[in-house]
């Protein structure tokens, strides 16, 4: 398995240069550049997808690895630099997620919870008193109303019955 460094150059408010080295008893040797982009128009879409900050950041690793494994034609594994692309991609992308002032987002549109019952997210809000972040939603089915529920519950998993399911999941039908 190839041993490969990243390096990554000065990033830009839109995007980022990485030098691929390979890493052998003998020394580096550059392998080539990739260019990582995460302008709002690259990162939206994924926020829509109701992505929290980490798994976007982890779309953008799985990015990087299937970029960098196309042009070594082989799997690889990283000796160094990942870390420091990782953080450039954290801190850049973050601020579209923080754009409102929340850490964790979650976008508007159409969930399922886990039991199978659909809610359509409005928003985000704070609490006026704990500042704790809030959904904003409402029940698509019975007589409806809206809701809130802290964020963190909205996008943390369950497991039940020996299962791990997402507590709610961003289906793609358009909201009613």
């Amino acid at each position: 398995m190839k041993k490969i460094k990243l390096v990554p150059d000065k990033p830009y408010y839109n995007y980022c240069d990485i030098a691929v080295l390979d890493v052998t008893e003998k020394g580096e040797r550059k392998r080539c550049k990739i260019t990582i982009e995460y302008a709002k128009s690259d990162v939206e879409p994924l926020i829509k997808k109701g992505l929290t900050l980490e798994e976007i950041v982890a779309h953008y690793e799985q990015v990087i690895y299937d970029t960098v494994r196309y042009y070594l034609l082989q799997d690889w594994e990283y000796i160094g630099g990942y870390e420091d692309v990782l953080e450039i991609i954290k801190t850049y992308t973050g601020r579209f997620c923080k754009e409102e002032g929340f850490s964790t987002v979650v976008a508007a549109g159409r969930y399922r919870h886990f039991k199978g019952n659909e809610y359509e997210v409005l928003g985000m809000a704070r609490h006026s008193e704990t500042m704790e972040e809030m959904v904003v939603y409402r029940p698509l089915y019975g007589e409806g109303g809206l809701w809130i529920r802290p964020a963190k519950m909205w996008s943390e998993t369950i497991t039940r019955d020996g299962k791990t399911y997402c507590r709610f999941e961003k289906i793609e039908s358009e909201t009613p």
